[in-house]
């Protein structure tokens, strides 16, 4: 009964981990936050509960984001031609990608557009072609 309780915890915390990360990089001052990878920071800025200036300004200064995309991704929005970094700053990790050996990858949401259990985005070369 010990070892199952603690192989309980075990696996809720794992399950936890994630998300956890993403509140503690949030945390981080600006200094630590600019050694973190581009796409990482990306995809903490989607998480509507972590976005913060810290982490908008530095996706601002690598130019990760383009000028033009910061209103859609406040807006929870994207379009074709949007960034990588754009799409996960607005939607988040999608739940899965599905890589294709032509260079055109299937990202896949969910429930992102009332009536569809599953958005598929199609990302070639770092941008959005279709949705």
């Amino acid at each position: 009964m010990r070892y199952l309780m603690i192989s309980l915890i075990g696996l809720m915390l794992a399950g936890c981990a994630g998300v956890g990360a993403d509140a503690r990089l949030a945390m981080m001052s600006y200094e630590v936050m600019n050694g973190q990878p581009t796409l990482r920071l990306c995809e903490v800025y989607g998480n509507k509960a972590r976005r913060n200036e810290k982490i908008k300004t530095l996706l601002t200064e690598r130019a990760a984001v383009k000028h033009n995309e910061w209103k859609l991704v406040d807006n929870e929005t994207i379009m074709v031609g949007m960034s990588t970094c754009g799409l996960l700053s607005s939607w988040g990790r999608p739940r899965y990608i599905n890589r294709n050996s032509n260079g055109r990858d299937r990202w896949v949401y969910q429930n992102k557009i009332y009536g569809n259990p599953y958005n598929y985005v199609y990302v070639e070369g770092g941008e959005i072609v279709s949705w």
